[in-house]
């Protein structure tokens, strides 16, 4: 089996070879038996570790001139360059590549969704690579979230945040259970919230809803603050959209803090609240004429 000495012996080589394929009046030239070398290497199903751990390391320009003459796969330059946190190589060999021949984005994810060794060479996690897979279309979720798992698992960081906003929310507290150590689970479930969002229904109402990540996949929890009616109506919405609770009250009989906070807050919306801290008075029955 390969590992380290192996395969820098590789791409010493290999960029050796590379001296022979050169650019001559924007036409490459690349010779035969060096263009049959990569291929031997290239289209060996069994050492698509070494492929990656070795075409990731040499010139980004020649590879796309191999990949374009059939002499090696696109996706294993492409892959490489992921795998080493090149960004720019990533992306030049993609933009290269012919529609219909794109690698697939989720693929070269799963290189660099936790730290692994590639015939003993270290792939190197970069969040600029992992945002330009994601806006190809890379899926965390693939394969019942068995990637996503990884990453929450043994990522951390910027890479750690990008998976968790990407991912199910179930599959999250469910890596989360493998982990023992407080802190580190603190920090996820902190990338699990979200902000609380304020929204103006009209000039008197004010809705404020948050949301609670949980095992099932979250739920929400809504306050209506009616300033016309003087009330406060709470909806509890479970993770299944199915359960849900709900609970009244006059603003007499709630947190006076709440009310003026969201007061405020509607106000900044371009809501018209009332400013009246007190209860409208309440007349009673009229006295009887004389």
């Amino acid at each position: 089996m390969a590992d380290a000495k192996d395969i820098e012996k590789k791409v010493a080589d290999f960029t050796q070879l590379l001296t022979r394929v050169v650019q001559t009046g924007g036409n490459w030239y690349i010779p035969e038996d060096v263009k049959a070398q990569f291929q031997k290497q290239s289209h060996n199903p069994d050492i698509n570790d070494i492929n990656v751990a070795v075409f990731g390391q040499l010139d980004t320009d020649k590879m796309i001139a191999l990949a374009r003459a059939g002499a090696v796969h696109w996706w294993q330059p492409f892959t490489g360059k992921a795998f080493f946190g090149d960004a720019d190589g990533m992306k030049k060999i993609y933009n290269a590549v012919p529609a219909e021949s794109r690698p697939n984005a989720t693929s070269a994810m799963t290189w660099v969704c936790f730290p692994y060794k590639a015939a003993g060479v270290s792939n190197k996690i970069e969040v600029a690579v992992l945002r330009q897979l994601f806006d190809w279309g890379a899926d965390v979720n693939e394969k019942k979230g068995e990637w996503l798992e990884k990453a929450v698992r043994q990522l951390d960081g910027e890479p750690l945040k990008e998976f968790v906003k990407r991912g199910s929310i179930a599959t999250v507290f469910k890596a989360m259970d493998a982990i023992t150590d407080d802190t580190r689970r603190a920090e996820i479930q902190k990338l699990l919230q979200k902000p609380t969002s304020y929204v103006k229904v009209d000039d008197d109402t004010l809705s404020e809803t948050k949301f609670i990540p949980d095992a099932q996949g979250g739920s929400t929890f809504k306050a209506l603050f009616n300033f016309r009616a003087r009330r406060v109506n709470e909806v509890f919405e479970g993770p299944d959209r199915k359960t849900v609770f709900m609970t009244s009250a006059a603003f007499g009989d709630y947190d006076s803090a709440a009310i003026d906070f969201a007061r405020e807050k509607l106000k900044s919306l371009g809501g018209k609240p009332n400013d009246g801290g007190a209860k409208p008075a309440f007349r009673g029955l009229s006295a009887p004429q004389a």
